[in-house]
């Protein structure tokens, strides 16, 4: 659980801090085409959740969906290499972001239930998971540091 942890730490900060960069200059600094394609993002992956949510209630399939979600987010990633238009962020996006409620929606619902397993250690699972966590997101900021300064961010 430590090291899913601390990928997802850092895999969280690329997502945050790297890729809105990225589009950001790709969109040679149009505010608004980075605004709108954000909120229309941000809407669908909210109605995306609640449905991957209540279907994950009902069915209980959460190891399935993780599995699903983990190879389809991966391919997100490597799909983004070649992202070259708005166009392309908004779909490319909108993929990752539905692969990414899978994902997220089924690892959440199977770290509960790590969490409850856990009886009285509740809190130190929980604490522990939130360091490693931390640690992820140091060691992808220390990375794109040392990267950003050798190498050209496009």
């Amino acid at each position: 659980m430590v090291w899913a942890s601390v990928a997802t730490g850092t895999e969280e900060t690329i997502g945050v801090i790297v890729w809105p960069i990225f589009i950001f200059l790709l969109l040679q600094g149009d505010y608004f085409k980075v605004g709108a394609l954000s909120s229309f993002t941000v809407g669908a992956t909210v109605l995306l959740q609640y449905m991957f949510g209540h279907y994950l209630d009902k069915m209980g399939k959460k190891h399935q969906m993780l599995k699903a979600g983990s190879i389809l987010y991966a391919l997100g990633w490597i799909v983004k290499i070649f992202v070259l238009t708005a166009f392309h962020v908004f779909i490319v996006g909108l993929y990752h972001k539905i692969a990414k409620v899978m994902t997220d929606t089924s690892y959440d619902a199977i770290f509960y239930d790590l969490a409850a397993d856990q009886g009285h250690y509740v809190d130190e699972f929980t604490v522990l998971s939130e360091m490693a966590m931390q640690v992820g997101r140091l060691v992808a900021l220390v990375s794109v540091a040392v990267l950003v300064t050798f190498i050209n961010l496009n």
